[in-house]
């Protein structure tokens, strides 16, 4: 309550006012003595009054007792006298109540309701005492009547506090219950219930006979009603209204309590209703107390970030949390309406075993498909719990996500797996493709050991060799082209080409192998494209060597090249054995062949195709596979953005002028042995004159103590590798000196750091014989070792 103010001053006058009236109508009622009663309501309104308003609204209580008093019986001294009383009442019972009941929410829980009953206690006897003494020592009392006007004084604002108080109290704060505005019609049931049973077992419509049988038990199930359904309020207002049907009843003679003198029977009424306050409140705490405990579970249950669904053993949805609805879409209240079990379990099969798992409560997890309300199947897992009163409790977890890790982990091991057989199998195919020339090459080698160097037989051997040296070095280039494309590490110089002059040439160079098959080249005019020549030749010999590989040896193959709007149309044709469908996708992909295994009729590693795929693309362009199937051929087709022909006439190829045949010095380092003297001999063959050294030390020593016109340096040595040998030359001021790389590394960048450490050359292993021979020819001799 406001402590100063108008605001203060109208609480303390209608506390008053109302005091005064309540106080005027119970001792309408006073039969044992004009100032003692069994109906006392102010004891109630000034226990809720300071309970509400706080201790500063006594005054009101005082005046008001005063008054009451000093207008009915007494003197103002015997007034006074009671007012202190009841003052004293009011503040007595209010403070117990606050230390022990928690003040006004003293209705909230059952054990409160009745520690409520025992604080109004003291003040009650306060107040009877003080009045009584009062009256006695006034001489307004005789002294034999003084304990029947203690008792009734006593009992009347104990019954006041028990009827009135709650019911001030809970209408001030007491909130409506949820849903209160749906039963209205419930509500209306319970009054005319309430109404009807008082007037039947209390008022004028009991007959003669009934209304003299003890049934005023027949009150208790309309409280009860109203405190289990509708709250602590309602329970209150249905006690006062029974109460005073009650008190009218009796007064007039009906009820189980008329046969009594009016003193007694009022105070048996009283008493009744007393007992009948207290066990309505101490139900309708129980009630909100478990209500307020279902609210907390639920707000509890529903931060839970897994599924808890709360059923009977007959699968009757009780409880349902926040996350089950976002999940399945149904909330508790739709749920209760349906057959929830056959919603989320459609199949009936299904479902049988989903409600066995449940009955059984087995430990641990159960995996479940489960259907939402939308229709949508999500996999979950199970746990359910049975608490004492066979109420189950199921745990449900979302595990649509693990089964997605696991699926893709699965899938990924699956792939795992199925890279390691193609690692597998790819290393088998590489030996076996690496030693099929090998064992060519040994052969040969052994047919000219045992036939001599003139014989005819070593003449085809020594072709053979030539042959099978060339795959050897072609699936080297390969596996080492693949490398360079998958890690980027090619670059191409581009200029305008002409694709048809390109395709002609690599048409005549694939029929000029010795292929029986028939290579047909269809072209008409030029068609130019920006590309890298030699990369553009190498797709076109990857896709002529495919084609001949599959197409028996009467079969054609036939080279176009067209113009399709903005683009140029390069592609080979074959009338071969064809592609199968579940083959064409990957036909592009690394180590991926037709066949597989010791049996495949033709040789090959499976990279030629990804080599043309990702040449293509380089240059901007796509190529796709066409095959009608097994036996009927197949088509590659690959698009390159056209480009307009240059407009100068194509600068010739500049003329390599041949130096005069010379003797040169040639210094080899080379660890090697047989790589050495293969090289010595053909050196010497050619006429030049030749000094080895197998390290890195010995050879810089014979290269500079031999002044050579020549040094060819394998990089990878002992000791000292090519690069310091290189710089070591060249700082030694040998400026004439040709010095030539040798190694097994091709890239760029190897041929940059050769560059840079002095050599002239880059070579790679197998060196080309012509290639070494055309450097030395044409590197001019040092003016002071002319005519050796």
């Amino acid at each position: 309550m406001s402590t100063s103010g108008p605001t203060r001053w109208g609480w303390l006058a209608a506390v008053t006012v109302v005091y005064v009236a309540a106080g005027k109508l119970g001792l309408h009622f006073a039969f044992v003595h004009a100032s003692a009663t069994a109906v006392w309501p102010p004891t109630g309104i000034g226990l809720a009054a300071l309970l509400l308003l706080g201790p500063r609204v006594w005054p009101a209580i005082a005046v008001g007792a005063f008054l009451v008093n000093v207008t009915t019986a007494g003197s103002v001294a015997t007034s006074l006298a009671i007012a202190t009383g009841n003052t004293l009442e009011a503040l007595i019972g209010a403070r117990l109540v606050e230390r022990v009941a928690g003040g006004r929410h003293a209705f909230d829980r059952a054990r409160h309701v009745f520690s409520f009953a025992v604080a109004i206690v003291p003040g009650v006897l306060v107040s009877a005492t003080i009045g009584v003494g009062s009256l006695a020592l006034a001489g307004f009392a005789a002294r034999a009547r003084l304990p029947a006007i203690w008792a009734t004084w006593t009992l009347g604002d104990l019954t006041g506090a028990l009827i009135f108080a709650p019911l001030l109290i809970l209408w001030a704060t007491d909130r409506r219950p949820p849903g209160w505005r749906e039963r209205w019609i419930e509500l209306a049931a319970l009054t005319l219930a309430v109404i009807v049973l008082a007037q039947v077992i209390f008022g004028e419509w009991s007959s003669v006979g009934l209304g003299r049988y003890p049934l005023a038990f027949l009150s208790i199930p309309p409280l009860l009603w109203a405190a289990l359904r509708f709250g602590r309020r309602e329970a209150a207002t249905a006690v006062v209204l029974l109460t005073g049907i009650a008190l009218r009843g009796t007064l007039q003679g009906s009820g189980p309590f008329s046969g009594l003198p009016p003193t007694e029977s009022l105070m048996v009424t009283q008493a009744f209703a007393a007992t009948m306050a207290l066990m309505a409140l101490v139900v309708a705490a129980l009630a909100s107390s478990r209500e307020r405990e279902a609210t907390r579970l639920q707000a509890i249950i529903d931060r839970i970030p897994v599924m808890i669904t709360m059923y009977q053993p007959d699968v009757r949805v009780l409880r349902l949390n926040h996350e089950f609805e976002r999940l399945t879409g149904w909330s508790a209240g739709a749920a209760r309406g349906v057959d929830l079990m056959e919603c989320c379990y459609p199949d009936p099969a299904y479902r049988a075993r989903v409600r066995a798992y449940m009955d059984s409560l087995r430990e641990g997890w159960q995996d479940i498909a489960l259907t939402t309300k939308d229709g949508r199947v999500i996999e979950t897992s199970w746990s359910n719990v049975r608490l004492p009163d066979d109420t189950r409790i199921g745990i449900g977890l979302d595990v649509s996500e693990r089964r997605r890790v696991e699926s893709e982990r699965e899938r990924a091991r699956a792939e795992a797996e199925a890279a390691s057989r193609t690692k597998d199998e790819f290393f088998a195919m590489l030996g076996h493709e690496l030693r099929n020339p090998l064992g060519a090459i040994s052969t040969a080698l052994h047919v000219i050991e045992i036939c001599g160097p003139l014989d005819e037989r070593s003449v085809e051997a020594r072709a053979i060799i030539g042959r099978q040296v060339s795959h050897l070095v072609r699936l080297v280039d390969d596996l080492l082209d693949v490398t360079r494309l998958t890690t980027g590490k090619i670059a191409l110089t581009l200029r305008p080409v002409d694709l048809t002059t390109v395709a002609r040439r690599a048409s005549a160079a694939a029929a000029a192998s010795g292929s029986a098959r028939a290579i047909e080249c269809r072209t008409q005019e030029p068609v130019w494209i920006e590309a890298d020549e030699t990369r553009l030749e190498q797709i076109l010999a990857n896709l002529l060597s495919n084609a001949l590989k599959f197409t028996p040896s009467d079969g054609r193959v036939v080279v176009s090249v067209t113009t399709d709007g903005a683009h140029a149309v390069l592609s080979v044709e074959d009338n071969g054995v064809g592609i199968p469908a579940d083959l064409q996708p990957r036909v592009f992909d690394l180590f991926v062949q037709g066949q597989s295994g010791l049996h495949r009729r033709e040789p090959g590693l499976g990279v030629g195709l990804t080599l043309v795929k990702r040449l293509v693309e380089l240059h901007h362009g796509r190529i796709e596979v066409a095959s009608e199937g097994l036996g009927r051929g197949s088509v590659f087709t690959a698009h390159f953005p056209a480009v307009e022909p240059p407009g100068a006439a194509r600068p010739t190829e500049p003329t390599v002028v041949r130096a005069e045949a010379r003797r040169r010095r040639v210094v080899v380092i080379e660890d090697n042995d047989d790589a050495r003297q293969m090289l010595r001999h053909l050196l010497e063959r050619s006429g030049h004159e030749v000094h080895e050294a197998a390290e890195g030390f010995s050879g810089l020593e014979r290269a500079l103590t031999l002044a050579p016109d020549a040094v060819v340096v394998d990089i990878g040595l002992p000791g000292l590798d090519g690069y310091a040998i290189a710089r070591q030359l060249r700082a030694a001021g040998r400026p004439g000196v040709l010095l030539v790389a040798v190694t097994g590394y091709g890239q760029p960048a190897d041929r940059l750091r050769s560059s840079a450490a002095g050599f002239d050359a880059h070579l790679t292993k197998p060196i080309d014989p012509r290639a070494l021979e055309a450097l030395l020819a044409n590197h001019p001799l040092d003016r002071g070792r002319a005519g050796r």
